[in-house]
């Protein structure tokens, strides 16, 4: 059972990620800033924190928040589903971006016993960005990705897997999904060397660029 889960939900949370970053997908610039270049301090996305609302018109939480239909694997049938649970990005004063983006990713198996996998994936950015009146681009970023794995109930688990403690095979399956999703670095909600325009209203900042349009709020 153990090693069914495992592929069952590194499966569901990758297609979960690759799906959104897709969305906003429009290409990277080679053309990389050399140096940093000062940000005029006033600009009114500035020092504030955001969260991203919606993308190309969609809302951001329908991306992670939708359950997927159960799947089958040698008489194995999990309930999966994914959900949001926090989205926040700064941009400093000093040209730095900082950003973080959570959700969880889980399998409910219906047993008898019932027992579930959850995993929380989280990305911490942090980069940097040069801005004028109308444009604003990002031109680094490091991005890391932290997962932890919890098996429910516990005693369910240890009576089914042989070899190894229930918190040993957590950390497993933890470190075998961050490694698939270190594969692709580039993934970023926030395309590197592309100039988007920017526009404040109010508590909403809005970032196009071609015909795409993502939406943040003020928190």
């Amino acid at each position: 059972m153990a090693e069914i889960s495992m592929k069952l939900l590194f499966t569901t949370s990758a297609i979960v990620l690759i799906s959104l970053f897709s969305i906003f997908a429009v290409g990277c610039s080679e053309d990389e800033e050399k140096k940093k270049e000062d940000v005029i301090v006033d600009f009114d996305f500035v020092g504030s924190s955001w969260e991203i609302v919606s993308i190309n018109g969609e809302m951001f939480e329908t991306f992670f928040s939708q359950n997927v239909a159960p799947e089958q694997s040698d008489d194995i049938e999990a309930e999966q589903e994914s959900t949001l649970i926090s989205n926040n990005w700064v941009f400093e004063d000093d040209g730095s971006l900082t950003g973080n983006l959570a959700f969880e990713v889980s399998e409910k198996y219906p047993g008898p016993p019932a027992s579930s996998m959850t995993q929380k994936l989280t990305q911490t950015i942090a980069g940097m960005y040069i801005a004028d009146e109308e444009t604003l681009k990002i031109t680094t970023e490091d991005i890391k990705m932290d997962v932890e794995v919890t098996l429910e109930p516990k005693e369910v688990w240890a009576a089914q897997i042989v070899g190894k403690t229930v918190e040993q095979l957590e950390a497993d399956l933890a470190a075998e999904s961050k490694s698939g999703f270190e594969q692709n670095p580039s993934d970023f909600i926030f395309d590197s060397g592309i100039e988007y325009t920017w526009n404040v209203t109010g508590d909403t900042l809005t970032l196009t660029y071609s015909d795409q349009k993502m939406v943040l709020k003020k928190k």
